[in-house]
Parts: structure tokens; C-alpha cells; sequence
């Protein structure tokens, strides 16, 4: 480390600038990677999305250990087939139109899916939480318009008429 010299001519020098987490709205995104991690007993896939503006995750839980509790179980369970049905509705986007088993992760890695974003308050705090995915062209086929900021998120807008 070296001595403290102040802030004017802090080299930025190997220091990367990082994209923003996407907004609530439909975004098309790029899946960049995804990983296996084990969380407790479960494990769970991690996809890791970008595009040219920001990034999102999703974790879908796709094995359930073993629980003893059966309360626990259920709910894990229940995890786990939600997290399974996100995978199957990812590979039929990517084009597997009758998947019975999952793909490898090269399959999904580099492929464009849309994604719907929505806010949720969770423990005080806002959560951005991926609602669903969507084919790509669907969001060419709807009437949008750029959310505040950088116009490169879209949101549905209404198909009625201004009474005035």
C-alpha cells in the first residue's frame, strides 16, 4: 500500500466500470453465464444476463436436498419445480419447443431472451426481481415506450384512446 496523497491523481488503472442493474420494465438480454452453486442443501442455477446498458441475475433452485422437516420440504420442493419450469420456459425461448430434459449450459450461453423486470419492497427495502422471460420478438410486436432514464428499457403502454 502506499501513502495517502489525497484524491486529485487516484490512478483508476485496472478498476472496471460496472453496468447497472436493470429497472423494472421489458429488457432484452443477453445471457452471459450461468453457474451451479449450492445454497444449504439445494442447488440453484445462476444466469447471469447483460446487454448493452445492464445486467440482472436470476436464481432458479433446480435440485432439493434432503429436509427432514416436511413443511420444509414442501416449500423446497415448490421451489424447485418454479425453478424448473423458468429453465423450461427459457429453452423453449432459445428454441427447444418440447424440452423434456435440460439443455447444457453452452446451449443457453450468448443467446438473447427478454426479460420482465418488476419492483417489490422486501424487508424495507426496494428488490428488482425478474417476473418472467419472453421471446425476444415479442417486444418488437407491442406499442412501447422508453422508461425515464436512458430510453433503453421499454414498458407496455395502454392501447386506449386519450378522451380529449
Amino acid at each position: 500500500m502506499s501513502e495517502w496523497e489525497g484524491l486529485e491523481g487516484l490512478s483508476f488503472d485496472g478498476v472496471e466500470l460496472r453496468k447497472p442493474v436493470a429497472g423494472a420494465g421489458r429488457h432484452i438480454m443477453t445471457i452471459k453465464n450461468m453457474v451451479i452453486e449450492t445454497k444449504g442443501v439445494d442447488k440453484q442455477m445462476v444466469v447471469e444476463m447483460e446487454n448493452d446498458a445492464n445486467v440482472c441475475k436470476d436464481w432458479l433452485v433446480v435440485h432439493c436436498g434432503n429436509y427432514n422437516d416436511p413443511e420444509a420440504k414442501d416449500k423446497a420442493i415448490k421451489r424447485k419445480n418454479r425453478g424448473l419450469s423458468r429453465l423450461m420456459r427459457i429453452q423453449q425461448i432459445l428454441g427447444d419447443e418440447t424440452p423434456d430434459k435440460a439443455k447444457g449450459i453452452d446451449f443457453f450461453v450468448g443467446k438473447k431472451v427478454g426479460v420482465n423486470i418488476y419492483e417489490q419492497e422486501y424487508m424495507g427495502k426496494q428488490q428488482t426481481k425478474i417476473g418472467s422471460f419472453f421471446h425476444p420478438d415479442d417486444i418488437a410486436s407491442q406499442k412501447s415506450a422508453p422508461v425515464k432514464g436512458n430510453g433503453s428499457t421499454t414498458v407496455d403502454m395502454p392501447d386506449d384512446e386519450i378522451p380529449f
